[in-house]
């Protein structure tokens, strides 16, 4: 992956600064002191990583907007994708650095954040364009890899000039394990108390259960309201050729739609309730989630119906064609 072009929108001291044509290989940005290199590099970072970091050091004011958006090229095909990062609207007027404090990140202090990710090559049909997760794009590296190995700035190059090269070595060292930045101990610890605050069952305290709280409530309204139909998606359909690699599995699936039906069910005893989505996509997982549910009454097929068939047909069609033998 490169980045093909730069647009900042509102970020620390740079506001409607654009940088295009770049490409792979080595990109040399220079100028005067004070002109904005650190701020565009620390704007590249936090298009990738978020603005959390930021705001918690101190190098962001979190009451004040930022957003900008990054085009990038993925491989095989060099396809173009736009990265877009923003952090503005009403909710920001009740927002400090404070808010951020925590140091865990993804949790807490998220108002007004938003991040889009979209195919825009302008040689995809938009029909044909599928959904892009950030994880995609950035793989396994996180914030903390990528700014100890490929974003130390120049204090840390002008340190290297003074030591010898022993010390050069153990600086290089440093850089890229992070250690200058953050302990292990406390690396682990921020880890600790990240997986204590999901694995709570206080709507309060873990994220998880927040939203499990809000899905409840959202379909007690919905029954409430007089929903006849209540279908619990749960997420992207897997298999086949363009499915999604990661999705709950068909245990989970059985047991997130069963508590969803209990929670219909106290509102309106007579709601009907189908299972979708996610790992539920063959005749088999259906009948498992049926099997291991109590009155979920159908499945809603979608991908499972005009996709997956679609797919083994045309396989199955071209493959018996291509063994076809010459005269």
């Amino acid at each position: 992956m490169f980045i093909e072009r730069i647009a900042v929108e509102k970020f620390g001291a740079l506001e409607g600064t654009e940088i295009d044509r770049l490409g792979p290989g080595v990109q040399v940005l220079y100028g005067t002191n004070e002109t904005g290199k650190t701020t565009l590099l620390e704007f590249v970072r936090a298009v990738f990583f978020g603005f959390e970091g930021l705001f918690r050091r101190g190098v962001l004011d979190a009451s004040r907007p930022c957003a900008g958006r990054l085009l990038v090229r993925m491989p095989p095909e060099q396809t173009l994708i736009a990265i877009e990062r923003r952090h503005e609207g009403p909710e920001l007027a009740g927002v400090t650095n404070e808010s951020y404090a925590d140091d865990v990140v993804g949790l807490g202090g998220d108002a007004g954040d938003l991040v889009r990710i979209a195919d825009v090559d302008p040689r995809h049909d938009a029909a044909a364009r599928h959904r892009i997760y950030l994880q995609d794009l950035v793989g396994d590296i996180d914030e903390t890899t990528f700014t100890s190995v490929m974003a130390f700035g120049l204090d840390e190059l002008h340190e290297l000039r003074t030591l010898e090269p022993e010390g050069c070595g153990r600086r290089l060292y440093e850089l890229a394990a992070g250690l200058d930045r953050s302990t292990v101990a406390r690396v682990l610890s921020h880890l600790r108390e990240a997986m204590r605050q999901l694995d709570a069952s206080d709507p309060a305290v873990s994220p998880v259960a927040a939203l499990e709280a809000r899905r409840a409530d959202v379909l007690e309204r919905m029954a409430a309201a007089g929903a006849d139909v209540l279908i619990p998606h749960l997420g992207l359909t897997t298999k086949g050729m363009i499915g999604a690699k990661t999705a709950l599995t068909l245990e989970e699936s059985a047991k997130r739609v069963q508590a969803m039906a209990d929670a219909a069910r106290k509102v309106n005893p007579d709601v009907l309730v189908l299972c979708h989505g996610g790992p539920i996509a063959e005749p088999d997982d259906v009948a498992y989630v049926l099997k291991h549910t109590k009155g979920v009454v159908g499945f809603f097929g979608a991908s499972s119906i005009e996709r997956l068939p679609t797919e083994l047909a045309i396989t199955d069609c071209v493959r018996r064609f291509k063994g076809l033998p010459l005269g």
